[in-house]
């Protein structure tokens, strides 16, 4: 019985690609690490293997090391992972990178990433954190621009800049656009007039228990506030939402002038109709009740 379970360890390591030497060269490894070919094609810490079963995603790299033979586990940067995880296989961050825990949506579970110092960013691979370069910087390729701010290198200027239609956003640091801004957040657009991503009318402004914690929260639009007791974004007084809700409308009486910026009040029932707001084919104003009403005859509705 013993001599079967011990096959049939040996083979879950074969199917895996690992051993103790490189098939290619047959250059043995150390002691304490193991070949894996398949994976990594290279030696790592035998003490690392469990862990990085576990966590799916941690990586040892000995090109970043001093000593080859390092038992350091590193996690992929941005890489999230339950704290209980990360602090019991002591898992550690790459260097210049710290750990940052945050909650998770309806639960009492914290979650762990690894994520790089100020003023650095992840490289492609997740792997390391570098220095890139930032707007009006001289360039040759898109790689050396900063991939946080979304820039590329112009071929024009050998300079970082956003890519149209893209634009700078000074206070954030980075290329806004349509696109940009729902990556972001779905809930939000770009708003050509302030260079910002703002979020849509009746959808989060803060965050909640109840928040997607990927999404960036953006301010209100013009006109329009986060209330302190609530956490979704509601047009000022005199004010109503536009049909995209991406503006509030300035709300108009019956018999004022209606336009593009303004709307007609919907607690009065009116419509803009030749730029005007009055009563809705077969209704009629009613001074009493300051709504428009149904015509005797015609359908009707109690709130009417």
């Amino acid at each position: 019985m013993l001599y079967l379970v011990v096959i049939s360890v040996a083979s879950v390591f074969l199917n895996y690609g690992m051993c103790e030497s490189s098939p290619d060269s047959g250059q043995k490894c150390p002691s304490n690490t193991t070949f894996w070919g398949e994976k990594m094609g290279k030696c790592i810490p035998k003490s690392c293997l469990y862990r990085m079963w576990k966590t799916r995603d941690d990586f040892f790299d000995p090109e970043t090391e001093t000593d080859s033979s390092s038992n350091t586990c590193w996690v992929r940067l941005e890489n999230e992972i339950p704290k209980k995880v990360f602090d019991e296989y002591v898992l550690d961050c790459p260097p210049n990178s710290s750990i940052s825990f945050y909650a998770v949506e309806h639960s009492d579970e914290m979650l762990a990433k690894c994520v790089c110092d100020p003023n650095l960013e992840p490289t492609s691979d997740m792997k390391r954190c570098i220095s890139l370069k930032s707007l009006n910087e001289s360039c040759t390729l898109d790689t050396q621009c900063s991939q946080r701010s979304r820039l590329t290198c112009s071929a024009e200027t050998q300079t970082c800049t956003c890519e149209p239609p893209s634009k700078w956003n000074s206070e954030d640091s980075v290329c806004y656009s349509q696109d940009e801004c729902e990556r972001r957040n779905w809930a939000s657009f770009y708003d050509p007039a302030s260079g910002k991503c703002l979020i849509t009318i009746h959808n989060r402004c803060k965050k909640d228990r109840h928040s997607d914690y990927s999404d960036q929260i953006f301010p209100c639009p013009k006109n329009a506030h986060c209330p302190g007791d609530e956490s979704y974004c509601r047009c000022n007084d005199g004010f109503t939402e536009a049909e995209d809700r991406q503006s509030c409308l300035t709300v108009k009486s019956y018999g004022e002038d209606c336009g593009e910026n303004e709307a007609c009040n919907p607690a009065e029932h009116t419509s803009c109709q030749n730029g005007t707001c009055t009563c809705p084919d077969h209704t009629i104003w009613d001074e009493d009740d300051r709504k428009c009403g149904s015509l005797v005859g015609w359908p009707c509705k109690d709130s009417v």
